[in-house]
């Protein structure tokens, strides 16, 4: 393959959203992996680790996508559904309670910020979600 365009392809990987999107449910399986067994979790692997993040952060931009504007005391029910579906996809996924799975997802929630962040900031993903903010 021409060394310009092996370039030019890992350029285009690199530059997708997706790979902001991989790297950040990379990055959330990681810290659910080290979350579970922070949290005594007996059925820890990275595999289950990385459905779980990916699961969650699916189930949880389906909720705020179709309940955008119903609220509950202000708060968007799409996002509080999403928060517990979340917590139900954790605890099926690792066989566990509900609040060891919530001990998990914390750290989980750290990933998916610094990668939104880091997708907003560099341009390549826009906030699609602003209206949950106001």
């Amino acid at each position: 393959m021409d060394p310009h365009a092996a370039k030019a392809v890992l350029e285009r990987i690199l530059g997708s959203p997706w790979t902001l999107v991989v790297l950040s449910w990379l990055g959330a399986g990681l810290l659910m992996w080290l979350g579970a067994h922070l949290a005594g979790l007996t059925y820890v692997t990275f595999g289950r680790s990385l459905l779980a993040a990916i699961a969650a952060s699916t189930v949880t931009w389906i909720a705020s996508e179709l309940f955008p504007t119903v609220a509950l005391s202000g708060i968007s029910l799409g996002i509080v559904l999403g928060l517990l579906l979340t917590w139900l996809v954790i605890k099926e996924v690792f066989r566990t309670t509900f609040g060891k799975a919530f001990l998990a997802w914390v750290f989980s929630v750290f990933a998916h910020a610094v990668g939104i962040m880091m997708g907003i900031s560099s341009g390549r993903v826009r906030n699609a979600m602003t209206h949950l903010l106001g």
